[in-house]
């Protein structure tokens, strides 16, 4: 974990007032002023939550359904519902994996799935999945992980988004994925160190507002689209050999049989 920034205060209460209230806009400017208050607070929201700083994360995303809550359903697209679903999620397991809160995550992103501009949206998928393993709902989670990976790659390399936080999650993957004996150690002492660099040189140059903060890999220099290509990035799913056995079947077993 990075110990090195401070976690961001909540939003201010006053701030989530006027982001709900909007006075002096019209229907339309509301919305929009709503929606990019809480998109303000997607990244910083997310690094709070992977490292571990529950209580700030917790009570900013509590704050921030408070604002997506005051939008109408009529104007939400699947962009917004993955940012609901999102901020449920983090409320939900900082408060020790609260049922309605997840429950709240589930649907909002069955409702991103549903939407014409997020059905082919992989990380709520694999989100949804992630909210069904917090619920206890192995069955139905095993069944998801199980569909999305038997889907296509659904964006090429160049689509996809180069942000820190997901390329320090596949570094920490690839070196997990050596020590299981799924990928060569040699492989993924290099991918993770390649993965690592480009993290920390996109982190310095954030795009300006909004949800999409990091650029897509086509918008990255030339050397580190060849780093990323090193660190097997979008790759390792593809790459990486099979769970073994031995290790998946006992706890396939325990896990399925405290479900039932």
């Amino acid at each position: 974990l990075e110990a090195a920034d401070p976690p961001l205060p909540p939003p201010p209460r006053a701030m989530v007032a006027d982001a709900v209230a909007c006075p002096g806009l019209s229907d339309d400017e509301e919305v929009t002023a709503r929606i990019a208050a809480a998109n303000s607070a997607y990244e910083g929201l997310w690094s709070d939550f992977l490292k571990n700083r529950f209580d700030v994360a917790g009570e900013r995303a509590m704050a921030l359904l408070q604002i997506l809550g005051s939008i109408p359903e009529s104007r939400k697209n699947g962009d917004v519902w993955v940012t609901e679903a999102d901020y449920a999620y983090i409320a939900g397991g900082c408060r020790g994996n609260d049922r309605e809160l997840l429950e709240r995550a589930l649907d909002c992103y069955s409702r991103a799935l549903a939407s014409p501009d997020g059905a082919a949206n992989c990380n709520a998928r694999r989100m949804r999945a992630e909210a069904l393993l917090r619920l206890h709902r192995y069955n139905e989670a095993f069944d998801a992980f199980g569909e999305l990976a038997a889907l296509p790659e659904s964006a090429p390399f160049e689509e996809l988004e180069a942000a820190p936080f997901l390329l320090r999650h596949d570094a920490a993957l690839c070196e997990r994925l050596a020590r299981l004996g799924r990928l060569p150690h040699d492989t993924a002492s290099e991918a993770a160190a390649a993965l690592r660099a480009v993290a920390k040189r996109v982190e310095a140059s954030p795009l300006p507002g909004g949800r999409q903060r990091w650029p897509r890999t086509k918008q990255l220099s030339a050397e580190d689209r060849a780093e990323l290509r090193r660190g097997l990035f979008g790759e390792l799913g593809r790459i990486a050999v099979g769970y073994p056995e031995e290790r998946l079947s006992p706890w396939r077993s325990t896990a399925l049989g405290s479900a039932s």
